[in-house]
């Protein structure tokens, strides 16, 4: 486009004008008579690919995108590209949950645990590697960090997920209590699993370090870092540790809608 043409816009026929509104038309008519048949879950793909045909049409000519320049285009249809992300990341989380991620029952339940009862969680057994894994598969973990621990879930890839079978390259540490402060306050793109009773955060703990190699031994001091004392019975935890009186917000929303 010279300098002199700058400012310019293409003008449409009148038959080029006709024919777009005329295939609009026809495609609205479609619209109706396709919506009078059931084809089950096709039924929203088959709107949603009517509706792109004729925003299309309205973009391409009515807009004049088809006459535009290439730096307009890219505008333009960058930003559905990044919706195409946004979508894609959404389905990911909400499609890589289970059914049963929501506790059905008292919503605030203060527990230590809904796993095997034990006076020392910090400390490695069959029976908490065990309720570990059950954990991991519910909050979901593997959609990130793979059911291998490998971090090659679908959104572990995009997002650099840790490798639980790699000694190195641990942020926080690779010991016991390093990997359950992790879960308790997050790290990075991770979040933080501080609602999920701490027994069950320990399992889960001792379940990723049981991908890798064995880890390093917590010292007290590690210990009492993350408020336990070896030296006292349950680690100065009493029976049942009260857990922060809180919800998922997703499963707080759903409460207020159905509400």
């Amino acid at each position: 486009m010279s300098d002199s043409d700058h400012g310019k816009h293409h003008i449409l026929s009148n038959k080029t004008s006709l024919t777009v509104l005329l295939l609009l038309l026809v495609f609205t008519i479609f619209t109706v008579a396709i919506a009078q048949v059931h084809f089950g879950s096709l039924n929203f793909p088959i709107a949603m690919l009517i509706a792109s045909i004729k925003a299309i049409l309205v973009m391409l000519f009515f807009m004049g995108l088809k006459w535009d320049n290439n730096e307009n285009r890219a505008f333009f249809f960058g930003s559905f590209l990044f919706f195409g992300f946004f979508i894609f990341y959404c389905a990911v989380d909400l499609l890589g949950r289970r059914a049963d991620s929501h506790v059905v029952g008292p919503i605030l339940k203060e527990s230590a645990s809904t796993g095997p009862q034990t006076e020392k969680p910090w400390l490695s057994s069959p029976e908490i590697v065990a309720h570990g894994k059950s954990v991991y598969e519910k909050q979901a973990c593997g959609t990130c960090h793979g059911d291998s621990g490998k971090g090659d879930g679908p959104a572990g890839m995009a997002l650099g997920a840790r490798n639980f079978t790699v000694e190195s390259g641990w942020k926080n540490g690779r010991k016991p209590s390093q990997v359950f402060m992790t879960l308790t306050k997050g790290l990075g793109s991770m979040p933080q699993f501080d609602t999920i009773p701490a027994g069950d955060r320990w399992a889960v703990t001792h379940y990723v370090l049981a991908f890798g190699p064995d880890a390093p031994a917590d010292s007290d001091e590690d210990l009492k870092a993350v408020g336990i004392d070896p030296s006292k019975p349950g680690g100065g935890l009493g029976s049942a540790e009260i857990e922060k009186k809180t919800i998922p917000v997703d499963f707080a929303l759903d409460l207020y809608v159905n509400q």
